[in-house]
């Protein structure tokens, strides 16, 4: 279970690491307030992260969202938030 904070910092390390390896680049130079459009993230490239992404949580992100303009602490939130919304519509 956990807080929404720890959710969320658990789920920034899992992008680090899916955008780090699909990118091809070193964990540590993923920044977590480096907007994702900046990041040279090519079309193959956003599929990829998205599927990992949905594989790994269960959201649905999608390409378009992998690559646009947010930052992955932002994509966290987003994610934690839509976990936590469907888990309060299966429980209503």
């Amino acid at each position: 279970e956990g807080n929404r904070e720890e959710k969320e910092k658990i789920l920034q390390k899992l992008l680090q690491t899916i955008f780090a390896e699909v990118l091809g680049m070193e964990e540590d130079e993923v920044s977590l307030d480096r907007n994702t459009d900046t990041m040279g993230i090519d079309s193959l490239s956003a599929a990829f992260i998205a599927g990992k992404i949905r594989q790994k949580t269960g959201s649905s992100m999608t390409p378009a969202m992998a690559a646009g303009a947010f930052t992955l602490r932002d994509m966290a939130m987003g994610i934690v938030q839509e976990r936590e919304s469907a888990e309060s519509g299966e429980r209503s």
